[in-house]
């Protein structure tokens, strides 16, 4: 029982691990993009 919720909690932990390195990667490209909007 304690075994599945250290279990659960872990795979919480790298969803949100995963969630906020996949929003770094989508907030680059869109700060390289309004850059090159504005500089044009």
């Amino acid at each position: 029982m304690e075994i599945d919720m250290l279990v659960h909690i872990g795979e919480k932990e790298e969803q949100k691990l995963f969630e906020k390195r996949a929003d770094q990667l989508f907030e680059q490209p869109i700060m390289v993009n309004r850059h090159s909007i504005t500089s044009t």
